[in-house]
């Protein structure tokens, strides 16, 4: 399971919590399956000059017996850069790989490890034979009852005006117990200037206590339509951060924004999405909510908001 964000926010605020070195540029040939045309908003908007995005699709079934199995699917997108040696580009898919790994079921991976797609692959099916295997074995050989393990990784990309790119991966397991687990992690990208944005690069420094108050505003508006749907703990952060009486909180939150990769850029605004577990129940699905860039025009950094009120 993923961690439950907002931690350190938390106790930074006072209340408690509801549980929940460098990488290649591009994995080795021998483990890399064969690039695919990659998942695109329509009509894509150019990338930076001498770039391009190849997204590379592997999948794998085991099969245990006559009802069980188990699938690993991934889609690794990459940048590639027609022959300059530009080392910004390593950047940004060495970012992809650490979200990659961040996003493992069975642990995080180590500093400067590459995502191996086959490693990886082989990992989770042999965790999911063995798994399955002690399932039959309490449900004495009969697996009417079982369900079959899988791993999804996908990735959904924008491709949008001034060679900006947001990508979106989307991972879903099922390693037993109750139902499957989805969450989701985000990257931003400058491809004219061949890097990874950061919500600091987009939220004016003087604006800090401001973007953390409209976040939990419009969370506060979302919860009196809605009716109540986020852990009462995150409920009481928000407020706090509504009342704008901490800015060292406001900063906090933000860093924890950036940290956990929870936000995007999209043609209609600034995008947070939190995860199942991460601020309420499961049953109430992910929390998403967007800022209208034109609509909280005062947040965003002059030059930045130029750019984001004309992705449209």
């Amino acid at each position: 399971m993923r961690p439950v964000i907002l931690l350190a926010l938390l106790a930074l605020l006072g209340v408690g919590c509801n549980p929940k070195a460098p990488l290649s540029n591009t994995p080795p040939p021998s483990e890399s399956p064969a690039p695919q045309p990659p998942k695109t908003d329509a009509p894509p908007a150019p990338l930076g000059s001498g770039l391009e995005i190849r997204v590379a699709t592997t999948t794998k079934t085991l099969t245990l017996g006559p009802k069980a199995s188990c699938t690993f699917t991934l889609e690794l997108p990459q940048f590639f850069a027609t022959g300059d040696g530009d080392t910004r580009v390593g950047t940004m898919n060495r970012a992809i790989h650490g979200e990659l790994l961040r996003a493992r079921v069975e642990g995080a991976g180590k500093p400067g490890e590459l995502y191996r797609p086959e490693e990886v692959q082989e990992q989770f099916l042999a965790l999911c034979k063995q798994g399955m295997q002690e399932s039959f074995d309490i449900a004495n050989d009969s697996n009417d009852w079982i369900l079959n393990w899988f791993e999804e990784n996908t990735v959904e990309i924008q491709r949008l005006p001034h060679g900006l790119v947001s990508m979106s991966f989307y991972t879903g397991t099922y390693t037993g117990g109750a139902h499957p687990n989805h969450w989701s992690t985000h990257l931003n990208f400058d491809t004219n200037a061949r890097s990874v944005l950061t919500i600091q690069d987009l939220i004016r420094d003087d604006r800090t206590d401001a973007f953390a108050k409209a976040i939990a505003a419009r969370l506060r508006e979302a919860e009196a339509q809605d009716g109540e749907f986020l852990f009462q703990d995150a409920r009481d952060m928000f407020a706090t951060l509504e009342q704008g009486t901490s800015s060292t909180a406001a900063t906090a939150f933000l860093d924890q924004v950036e940290l956990t990769k929870i936000w995007s850029i999209s043609r209609e605004g600034l995008v947070l999405e939190w995860n199942t577990y991460d601020i309420a129940p499961y049953a109430g699905g992910p929390v998403i909510i967007t800022l209208p860039y034109k609509n909280h025009a005062d947040l965003f950094e002059p030059a930045w908001l130029e750019k984001l009120t004309t992705l449209q």
